[in-house]
């Protein structure tokens, strides 16, 4: 079981996870428990600030990823400027923002299990294609 999972994002295919350091943080900027978080998310009353704290220190805290394939390292100032010009509206929609933050905390709290034989064996969640809604000038 994974407690992590790769995702198109963006520029690229970004790593998120959310270790303990990560959790903290959020915890301590949303001003409640994880678990509260994720229900909050489940049932549509978490506020926009948590949603994209999620995506940043879930980028943090997943420390990599791969644009034009090429591996890149991700830090606070990477991640702040991929939630800046891909998470945030109107680059993303609520409902975007939603699906990608959803999958972030249950990659966190229940874990990720692999589901063909390429993904078990390199330990790497499949991709899921998310593509980012370019904003209108």
């Amino acid at each position: 079981m994974n407690a992590f999972i790769d995702l198109s994002f963006g520029d690229g295919e970004y790593t998120f996870k959310l270790p303990a350091r990560q959790i903290f943080a959020l915890e301590e900027k949303a001003g409640t428990g994880v678990l509260a978080i994720y229900y909050q998310v489940a049932d549509g009353t978490a506020k926009l600030a948590t949603l994209l704290e999620i995506v940043r220190q879930g980028l943090i805290g997943g420390e990599h990823g791969v644009v034009n394939g090429e591996a890149i390292k991700v830090n606070h100032h990477l991640a702040n400027h991929l939630v800046s010009t891909y998470a945030e509206p109107p680059a993303s929609t609520i409902q975007e923002l939603t699906k990608l933050v959803t999958a972030i905390l249950a990659a966190c709290i229940t874990g990720y299990e692999p589901t063909n034989e390429a993904e078990k064996k390199s330990g790497k969640p499949k991709t899921r294609k998310r593509k980012a809604a370019k904003a209108s000038a």
